[in-house]
């Protein structure tokens, strides 16, 4: 499975180019329309950029015939404000609390947008002509075996990831049972009427 990867170039950042790296593939750092002009050209193989939506506004799918799912490396998005732990510090404690009400605010905004206009920027896809192919089992275990495999890399020389992947770890194990009596029942449900259109 692995090799469906193998001496790919492709244009990602972060976590999952060192994930692609381990199956094969050769990861390519570029900003994004240093990435969409590579596709263009034929210097790379694919674009791992964010959602349909930021593929859409970065005119990939002018380039591509096809968008491989779901996106592994970014499988639950999530938005991060890191600020200088002496000048947060120095903050008053109102200034703080607006700042995380804030941060959480954008993070709840920014996440709903791209919910609102994902599904167009698929339907625009597909009639644009691109191919919607999904990842199949034995692609996603290897790419889940060599993501566990880094981060295990990464937590063994730094305390501070290994802290972080086990909070992780913890919180993967409760939290997927309590989806499947909630919210992947209920929407696995809801996608089955949408296929029948009786939404």
């Amino acid at each position: 499975a692995a090799a469906g990867f193998k001496d790919l170039k492709i244009a990602i950042e972060g976590l999952g180019a060192a994930v692609l790296k381990r199956l094969g593939a050769q990861p390519v750092s570029l900003g994004p329309e240093e990435a969409r002009r590579a596709l263009q050209s034929g210097a790379v193989d694919g674009v791992v950029w964010g959602t349909p939506y930021d593929d859409e506004s970065l005119r990939l799918y002018q380039n591509a015939s096809v968008l491989h799912y779901p996106g592994w490396w970014n499988g639950a998005g999530q938005l991060a404000l890191i600020i200088n732990a002496k000048k947060h510090a120095a903050l008053s404690e109102p200034h703080k609390r607006a700042l995380a009400v804030a941060a959480a605010e954008a993070d709840r905004a920014i996440l709903a947008r791209y919910d609102a206009q994902n599904p167009a920027a698929v339907r625009r896809a597909v009639a644009s002509g691109i191919d919607l192919q999904p990842y199949n089992e034995a692609m996603l275990d290897a790419a889940f075996t060599a993501a566990e495999a880094e981060m295990a890399a990464r937590a063994s020389s730094d305390g501070q990831v290994k802290e972080v992947l086990e909070s992780l770890k913890r919180m993967r194990r409760d939290g997927y049972l309590a989806q499947q009596l909630s919210e992947t029942t209920f929407d696995t449900y809801m996608m089955i009427q949408q296929r029948k259109q009786t939404l």
